[in-house]
């Protein structure tokens, strides 16, 4: 979960990005110790996949890279990937993802969608990215600049929390959100975060990290919310068709809090 030409949050993004991986565990590595329920809710044992499978070989854009978690799963099956990343603490992990793993010519990293090639066959938005836009016409604005970077046929995948859950407070107080080990150092840290009850203009998830032997990190982050249906309408309001939402996997209490959506640009001469 990357943020695309956005707010990547208070609180510093080096914070967000050194605790990336561990938080979000890959399927293609990472420690087996980071794999839990919130794992398996947060759908990071499918996702990836779900990508890869969609149209492997393609050429694709994957838009809030972050650190290259998805785009490791799209390059591995054979996919030229135009992974776009705003934030310079995420590229350089990226960068260094692919360094180690050899991706070589088939990655192109960018900092704006607008730099990527047109004509690419595949969009991807993994989890979280259209949520940290702040407004609708900014999100509309992304998902437009995504369908004109995609040929004729070209296929938009989509995963992003929905408003779900929003009449139920997060709580007042800091909460431990999963315990996880450090990819990087090898220590266990607590996440520990709160979420404000969301509104019209988003909502707020602050915390921090504590780990042993280092002095708590702060994080904060702004997101924006909505319906699957208004994820459908922005969507086709950006030029695609056969919009396609479902609800993806949830950990109680927050059924239905998340949206799997698929659309495909219109056909020349259809």
């Amino acid at each position: 979960m990357g943020r695309p030409e956005a707010n990547p949050g208070e609180g510093g993004d080096e914070v967000l990005a050194d605790y990336y991986d561990s938080d979000y565990p890959s399927v293609l590595g990472g420690d087996p110790a980071n794999w839990d329920d919130a794992s398996t809710a947060l759908g990071l044992a499918t996702d990836v996949s779900f990508y890869a499978g969609l149209r492997p070989g393609a050429r694709v854009l994957e838009v809030g890279a972050g650190t290259g978690r998805i785009t490791e799963g799209l390059l591995a099956v054979g996919c030229e990937v135009h992974a776009v990343e705003p934030s310079r603490a995420m590229r350089a992990r990226l960068r260094a993802r692919a360094e180690r793993a050899a991706f070589g010519e088939a990655l192109t990293i960018h900092t704006s969608v607008r730099t990527a090639p047109a004509g690419l066959d595949l969009a991807v938005l993994g989890f979280g990215v259209l949520a940290c836009l702040p407004s609708e016409a900014e999100q509309l604005s992304l998902l437009q600049s995504v369908r004109s970077r995609l040929r004729s046929g070209g296929l938009l995948a989509l995963d992003d929390p929905t408003e779900a859950g929003s009449d139920m407070p997060g709580p007042t107080r800091e909460t431990p959100t999963w315990i996880r080990t450090h990819v990087d150092r090898g220590t266990r840290y607590v996440r520990l975060a709160a979420r404000s009850t969301p509104t019209a203009a988003g909502a707020v998830v602050a915390g921090r990290y504590r780990e042993a032997q280092r002095p708590d990190v702060p994080f904060t982050l702004r997101l924006r919310l909505s319906s699957s249906q208004v994820k459908a309408r922005l969507i086709a309001q950006a030029g695609f068709r056969d919009v396609c939402t479902a609800n993806g996997p949830d950990a109680p209490p927050m059924p239905g809090a998340r949206t799997f959506a698929l659309a495909t640009v219109e056909e020349v001469g259809e």
